[in-house]
């Protein structure tokens, strides 16, 4: 009989947290440089213990251990909720006033949007700005912030995408 081994350790070093990478994938037709502060994971079961060993009735788990793709995209659902309002009032005060705020920014304006979600704010007042220089979406999904940069960057192919 023989005994299973415990795989070997990898020998390469991990990347440090916020570490600038160029992603480059299929479905953009032009690379955005993200720069990389997703939250530490190694520690989600030392969190999550301490959440849980909390006194019934004030149990708790960090939030930003449920931003995954998945997580992100059934926040995106609950967004479009009727029950749920904010987002629909902000894209309401958003539709109002971008004009406004457009010409307010003015030109070579750098827009920083922190939460961004699917970006639907931020393009919005994009196609009000008369000549952006850039745009930095700040989510903490990568997979999700990823792919609304990569939809802006198509979107707005003169305008430099700095995701965060």
């Amino acid at each position: 009989m023989k005994h299973a081994t415990a795989p070997a350790p990898e020998t390469s070093t991990p990347e440090p947290v916020g570490t600038p990478r160029a992603v480059e994938t299929r479905a953009s037709s032009r690379p955005v440089t993200l720069l990389d502060l997703e939250p530490r994971t190694d520690t989600f079961l030392e969190e999550a213990l301490a959440g849980l060993r909390r006194p019934s009735g004030q149990r708790t788990l960090p939030c930003k251990f449920f931003y995954d793709r998945r997580g992100s995209r059934l926040f995106d659902k609950i967004c479009e909720l009727p029950e749920y309002y904010p987002t629909r009032t902000e894209l309401g005060i958003m539709r109002e006033h971008a004009p406004a705020m457009g010409r307010a920014c003015g030109r070579d304006a750098m827009i920083v949007e922190f939460g961004s979600g699917s970006s639907l704010k931020t393009r919005l007042l994009l196609e009000h700005l008369p000549r952006p220089s850039a745009c930095v979406p700040v989510d903490i999904s990568r997979a999700h912030l990823l792919e609304a940069a990569e939809t802006l960057a198509d979107a707005f192919p003169a305008i430099e995408i700095l995701p965060v």
